[in-house]
């Protein structure tokens, strides 16, 4: 009988801790597939992974390096804000794109 209390106790701290990893995500101010700019650094990209960091929102970014190839970055939340870049919202950048930095 102990040990049935023991792994019915042990399956509510899992729930919980499962539950507060999501709960944590709703907390973001963007989801994954939002195309952001960043303030900061004057890039655009796309929502890839969101996740905590002893507390802090982080995302991960994809961001265009090339015509067919894409960097990863990580980005904090405060610096953030919708992206207006329409040709890349489409999924194609324009012919006179830059990919210079």
């Amino acid at each position: 009988m102990k040990k049935r209390l023991d792994d019915a106790t042990l399956s509510v701290v899992t729930v919980r801790r499962i539950i507060g990893k999501i709960t944590m995500n709703a907390h973001a101010k963007f989801n994954v597939g939002v195309l952001l700019h960043n303030r900061n650094t004057n890039e655009d990209g796309l929502v890839k992974r969101v996740y905590e960091v002893g507390g802090a929102v982080m995302y991960e970014v994809s961001i265009p390096a090339t015509p067919l190839t894409y960097n990863i970055s990580d980005w904090g939340e405060s610096p953030l804000e919708p992206s207006s870049n329409k040709p890349m919202a489409s999924g194609r950048p324009p012919k006179d794109w830059s990919y210079q930095r």
